[in-house]
């Protein structure tokens, strides 16, 4: 008998918290509609629903399609897919090779286009989301809680091993030597993939923003992707990866914090989505304010000094006064971004002050 009182008290429990639960969401979508921001009936564009419906089975099709044929046959158009091409023979045995850059590297990107793809699926669907589950979220916010959570194994990964590299270089603390020995042509084959596979990520990203549910600022996420694209394909064709490196360990770190404190937040552990909130204010201004400014700093400073500036692309040199300018404009496109989104980032800091809870007001009220 107990036992009945038990799962009855059980359900009827289940029933309320369910009644609960249909209740915010449609008090959400009614303040969604009432800023004109649509919720729950919004569906991605027909392309997109495919997109979205297909992230696991069609790309682990090419992936171990690819990956077989580039297995069992190491010189077959496959590699060029799977792995980066354009290796150069090495001067003497067990000196690391370097790699140059060609045509084939769109065979890679494109690859790795379709791994961030898979990756970013299985993830969500059979680690993070369980996770959010068993954290206690809520059913209605699982999605958003796979898509950060997403993120901070992502920004991990690459800030870690950006860093590393960027740690045992000779730029490290030093921005001149962004410049020193330009053209900068050859890169290591770790190096290589780390860039490349930063490319297909942002690229990538570009799909993403179309199947998840639209944020208040989806126009300035649609203009820091193309900006971030376009930064990384001209670097990496104009010989610039050691600035380019540089600016994407600065931008990956903050957002390790502010994803995190979001899947906090979404399972209502409130004091350490402020604490991590307030560690992501601190890291977002040293890293993308302060750090940042000294980066872009070296194009005026450094490199007019260092650099011969002239267009001379048959010996790979690109560094002239019009390149420079070309990357200080997207480059002040990024500031104006990172400002607008420090003033709503101020405005979450003054509602913590005050005593509310920690809101990124750069996306949906359920943030």
């Amino acid at each position: 008998m107990a036992r009945k009182l038990s799962r009855s008290a059980a359900s009827e429990l289940r029933a309320r918290r369910q009644a609960y639960e249909e209740k915010h969401d449609l008090a959400l979508a009614d303040a969604a509609a009432a800023k004109g921001i649509p919720h729950d009936d919004w569906k991605p564009h027909p392309a997109m629903r495919v997109y979205r419906d297909h992230q696991i089975d069609i790309p682990l099709a090419i992936l171990l399609l690819c990956y077989a044929g580039a297995t069992m046959s190491p010189t077959s158009v496959f590699s060029k897919f799977a792995y980066p091409s354009y290796e150069l023979p090495v001067a003497e045995p067990g000196q690391e090779p370097l790699y140059d850059k060609g045509w084939w590297d769109l065979a890679f990107v494109g690859y790795y286009v379709v791994f961030w793809t898979f990756a970013r699926a299985t993830v969500i669907d059979y680690f993070i989301k369980p996770l959010a589950q068993a954290c206690g979220a809520p059913k209605r916010l699982w999605d958003r809680f796979g898509e950060q959570g997403w993120l901070v194994v992502y920004y991990t990964l690459a800030f870690s091993v950006g860093f590393n590299i960027i740690y045992n270089s000779s730029y490290w603390l030093n921005t001149e030597q962004f410049w020193v020995d330009y053209p900068h042509k050859y890169v290591t084959g770790w190096f290589k993939t780390y860039y490349l596979l930063q490319l297909a990520f942002w690229i990538q990203q570009l799909f993403v923003v179309h199947i998840e549910k639209p944020r208040k600022d989806y126009a300035q996420y649609i203009v820091h992707h193309l900006v971030t694209c376009a930064l990384l394909v001209s670097s990496y064709l104009g010989n610039f990866t050691r600035i380019g490196n540089a600016v994407l360990v600065t931008m990956d770190v903050a957002d390790i914090f502010l994803c995190s404190a979001k899947c906090f937040n979404y399972v209502k552990w409130r004091n350490l989505c402020d604490t991590t909130f307030v560690v992501f204010v601190a890291v977002w201004l040293f890293s993308r304010h302060y750090v940042f400014y000294y980066i872009v700093r070296s194009i005026w400073t450094d490199a007019y000094r260092v650099v011969e500036l002239k267009w001379d692309p048959d010996n790979d040199h690109y560094a002239s006064v019009n390149t420079l300018n070309y990357f200080l404009v997207l480059f002040a496109v990024l500031q104006v971004l990172l400002i607008y989104w420090l003033y709503l980032i101020v405005r979450v800091v003054l509602k913590v002050v005050s005593g509310n809870k920690a809101e990124d007001n750069r996306s949906d009220d359920e943030d």
